[in-house]
């Protein structure tokens, strides 16, 4: 199941969003679980680290970008979209260009592989609810939403705040403050 979900979760952000080259999916999911489990041994081996990940995604994006400028194509893909996009006159920068697509792929991947492992685990343990959409099929687009509500693909999230004090959920918050969700 975890391969599975793991291939899927790349698979879907890398060919139906970004539209990278088939043949990188395997390593944008390498670069990916390096970069945020870089301390699992499984997905980080010896000699490898996470800003390198990192480094290697950013170095990708910004040769896809480079690539679609050179060969727009349809102009259709979300890689040409964007880096043919203004607003108010200001193009993205190639810094925010590719820190947007790295964090679409690891974010991508990450909660689509735990909503997929989430809703396996659900469908096992409710097998009533299991054989009710192996009957009626129609189900499924509600069962899908139903899944990321509860199963919430993203367990930890932690915000800096970075601009002058404020108050949230009744808290109290300084620019060096980090909190977590």
């Amino acid at each position: 199941m975890a391969v599975v979900a793991l291939r899927a979760g790349v698979t879907v952000t890398d060919t139906e969003i970004i539209e990278s080259a088939p043949g990188d999916h395997d390593q944008i999911l390498r670069w990916s679980n390096q970069s945020v489990a870089g301390t699992d041994a499984e997905y980080c081996p010896p000699g490898s680290s996470i800003l390198g990940a990192a480094a290697a995604m950013l170095g990708y994006f910004g040769e896809l970008r480079d690539s679609r400028a050179r060969d727009p194509g349809d102009q259709e893909d979300l890689v040409s979209l964007l880096a043919g996009a203004s607003v108010d006159g200001h193009r993205l920068s190639d810094l925010r260009f590719r820190m947007f697509l790295f964090l679409l792929a690891v974010a991508g991947s990450e909660t689509t592989r735990s909503a997929i492992s989430h809703g396996v685990l659900a469908l096992h343990e409710h097998p009533g609810q299991w054989r009710e959409l192996r009957r009626d099929p129609g189900l499924i687009p509600a069962a899908v939403e139903e899944i990321l509500r509860w199963s919430s693909p993203v367990l930890y999230f932690r915000r800096n705040a970075r601009t002058a004090s404020c108050a949230f959920s009744s808290r109290n918050s300084s620019a060096a403050t980090r909190t977590s969700r």
